[in-house]
C-alpha cells in the first residue's frame, strides 16, 4: 500500500487537484479506464476533493476491533 498526501502546511493550494489530474492523465495515456482509491470516511476534505475532481464513492467498508483479551 502506499500514501500519498499532501502536507498540511500546503493544503488549499490546488495540489492535491494536480495531483490527481496527472494521475488521470497517467492513467489515460496506459489505456487504463478506471482510477480507484481508499479514503476514510471521516476524512471530508479529501472526499469533498475526490468529487470535485469526478470520482464517486462505490462503496464503504467499516473496520471493527476490539482489544484482545
Amino acid at each position: 500500500m502506499a500514501i500519498l498526501a499532501v502536507a498540511p502546511d500546503h493544503q488549499r493550494r490546488g495540489l492535491g487537484r494536480a495531483l490527481l489530474h496527472r494521475a488521470f492523465t497517467q492513467y489515460a495515456e496506459a489505456g487504463l479506464t478506471r482510477a480507484e482509491l481508499g479514503v476514510l470516511s471521516v476524512n471530508d476534505r479529501a472526499r469533498a476533493l475526490y468529487e470535485r475532481s469526478g470520482m464517486r464513492p462505490r462503496f464503504t467498508l467499516d473496520v471493527v476491533e476490539r482489544a484482545a483479551a
